[in-house]
């Protein structure tokens, strides 16, 4: 990594602003700065965010068994289509990520300006796009408070 890279090391995730014989300077990302000793630097992974211009971004939607998957994954895809810090190419892509306990995940997969005040400020656009999508073709979004318990225990009578 160099001067201006915004890397993670450890627990420190921040720019790179100065490299000392002995520490690395690193800004994190809520202004405090972290001299991170460069024996922890040299021994540790080191992962830098902007070694490359653009990094893919996955933003989870949560949805309900009952909801019809290819629906959701055409209306996820227009959203994505539709914000303007996702790149055309690579091709932003939707896909069904994890089968839950309370529903489906389906994952809003897309490229973006690697530098994190653009990265996450794309990420916070993709879900705006994704829950007005949802919200305008009538998808059900998940509604942490409400929750349906079906006792279906054999030794249990039915409700009637």
């Amino acid at each position: 990594f160099e001067l201006g890279d915004q890397i993670v090391v450890g627990d420190t995730e921040g720019g790179v602003e100065r490299i000392d014989l002995r520490a690395t300077h690193v800004r994190t990302y809520d202004g405090r700065l972290v001299l991170v000793p460069n024996g922890e630097v040299f021994t540790s992974r080191v992962t830098n965010n902007t070694a490359s211009p653009v990094r893919r971004g996955t933003v989870g939607v949560p949805v309900g068994y009952d909801a019809d998957l290819r629906v959701v994954t055409s209306v996820v895809g227009r959203a994505l289509g539709g914000v303007s810090g996702v790149l055309a190419d690579p091709a932003p892509n939707v896909r069904i990520g994890d089968l839950t306990a309370d529903g489906v995940v389906v994952e809003a997969r897309y490229w973006a300006d690697s530098r994190r005040s653009d990265f996450t400020a794309t990420a916070a656009e993709v879900r705006r796009a994704v829950v007005e999508g949802m919200r305008a073709a009538g998808i059900a979004l998940p509604d942490a408070a409400v929750h349906v318990v079906v006792d279906r225990r054999p030794d249990r009578p039915s409700p009637s």
